[in-house]
């Protein structure tokens, strides 16, 4: 729009000053044709020319054109740059759901809160907000009752009456507000204020008043915060819990939570999937050039580790928690490989895989008190408590079988290795040798990137199994008791307009 109303401008500017160009020499053709003529005749047409004003002798006039043509310009750029704005105002209007950085805090309790997002139903008459502490709820009531919202427009009168609804996903830190209008909200700015009536710590009114620049206002004597946010926006994401009739807390949390929280944490396991790969191959290299110098690290491969592999395929068949029976150490500490369960390490089970690829890791030992699933397919609808969690035990029971495992058993965060090398020969030497004939400095650097790369392989794997995977189970465990945490208020107090 900018650049079409310049380009009318610059043709119009154009335009005048080629006229007044020609009017200049007509002019100028004019009073010369009139010499020698005739003089009434010439007097005649010299005044004709003279009429416009824009002769060789009429400077003054020539430039108040030119000086005329530039203020339409300017105008039509003018113009044009405000209509420019307010158009980008409503496309912003239209498209931005929530205004502000996505962080606010409760005014006396300093508690800080994310804002996660702005849902609505395809109709755009339901809207949902959904925010959450990352401190959790120390300082706050987990009562929905506790809180209560005011809403009015930003510059603007509200031409809506919704109602409102609080959900408070228990101890969880995340809070939702939900907004309902019949017939359905027009683009605007709303101010949500959400204040909660009953906190657990002393309120500081102070900082209240620092935190708004000085300026009194209710946040001093009352613990809120407050957002914007535009129940139109095209930019809103859209909920597909408001497709139910009846939906719950539940399908709620499972959807904006849940989903997150699964991801965030497959994630996590990925990372250490993948560096456990990339430490296999280290490994296995070099263990290749120790072999190359005759040198043998096998019987020194931690227990925990031996035999584990990663492949793009799902394995169908790994132990899901600890057993006694696993355990494979001998009295003396080396490998007991009478059940044939384990293969060593070698190049076929670390591998470059193609880019993208799910990595699947292979083992028939799990940490005590760990756990061992495969994740990488899990969704918010896997049943994932009964696939792990035996039958007969409730959750509660099975993380007390694991915290007992963990006791019983106890293992060495890091992995052991013997002292004295193997050689091909028969003959043994001591790693902690400054000189012997049988390795070189080289191979000892060697042995020590060995050992690191199987550490590396050791540690990880006990966070995947102890930390990982038990906390991903326990995300689908509160997810499986939210409704019954959920507290929810939904009088017709619960959203006011002012």
């Amino acid at each position: 729009m900018l650049i079409f109303n310049m380009a009318v401008g610059h043709g119009m500017i154009c335009a005048i000053i080629c006229l007044t160009e020609y009017l200049t020499q007509k002019g100028t053709k004019i009073m010369a044709s009139a010499k020698g003529k005739d003089d009434m005749a010439a007097k005649a047409k010299s005044v004709r020319a003279a009429r416009f004003k824009l002769g060789p002798h009429n400077t003054m006039e020539r430039f108040c054109a030119t000086f005329i043509a530039f203020v339409v310009l300017l105008g039509l750029i003018v113009t044009s740059a405000v209509h420019q704005k307010v158009e980008n105002g409503k496309v912003t209007l239209t498209e931005q759901a929530i205004y502000g950085t996505g962080e606010t805090q409760f005014s006396l309790t300093q508690d800080v809160v994310k804002i996660d997002g702005l849902w609505t139903n395809e109709g755009h008459t339901k809207a949902f907000i959904l925010i959450h502490l990352p401190g959790g709820m120390t300082n706050l009531s987990t009562q929905a009752g506790d809180y209560q919202m005011f809403m009015t427009g930003v510059n603007t009168d509200l031409k809506c009456s919704p109602s409102g609804s609080i959900y408070v996903f228990g101890s969880t830190g995340y809070i939702g507000l939900g907004f309902t209008n019949s017939s359905g909200f027009d683009p605007a700015a709303y101010k949500i204020t959400l204040r909660n009536i009953s906190y657990m710590s002393e309120g500081d009114e102070e900082a209240a008043k620092a935190a708004h620049d000085g300026k009194e206002g209710s946040y001093m004597y009352h613990n809120e915060l407050n957002i914007v946010a535009n129940f139109a926006a095209s930019g809103a994401n859209t909920a597909k819990f408001y497709s139910k009739a009846d939906y719950t807390a539940t399908d709620i949390y499972n959807e904006l939570v849940q989903s997150n929280l699964i991801a965030e944490k497959v994630s996590e396991c990925d990372a250490l999937v993948a560096d456990i790969n990339t430490s296999m191959r280290k490994a296995n290299e070099y263990a290749r050039r120790l072999e190359t110098a005759g040198i043998t690290m096998e019987s020194n491969l931690p227990a925990e580790i031996y035999g584990d592999s990663i492949s793009i395929t799902e394995s169908e068949s790994m132990p899901i928690y600890f057993d006694s029976n696993y355990m494979l150490y001998a009295s003396s500490g080396k490998l007991d490989s009478s059940n044939g369960w384990f293969t060593c390490l070698d190049t076929t089970k670390a591998t470059d895989f193609p880019e993208g690829s799910k990595l699947y890791y292979n083992t028939n030992y799990v940490f005590p008190g760990g756990l061992n699933y495969n994740y990488q397919d899990l969704t918010s609808e896997s049943d994932l408590l009964s696939e792990v969690i035996p039958a007969g035990m409730t959750y509660v029971q099975f993380m007390d079988y694991l915290s007992e495992q963990q006791t019983t058993y106890t293992v060495s965060s890091t992995a052991k290795f013997g002292n004295y090398i193997d050689t091909r020969n028969g003959t043994t030497f001591s790693k902690d040798q400054s000189n012997t004939d049988l390795v070189g400095d080289d191979a000892k650097t060697n042995i020590g990137n060995y050992e690191d790369a199987i550490s590396n392989i050791f540690s990880k794997k006990r966070d995947l199994q102890i930390t990982k995977l038990r906390d991903l189970l326990k995300i689908y465990y509160s997810s499986s008791s939210i409704n019954d945490m959920t507290s929810v208020y939904m009088d017709s107090d619960a959203l006011v307009m002012y």
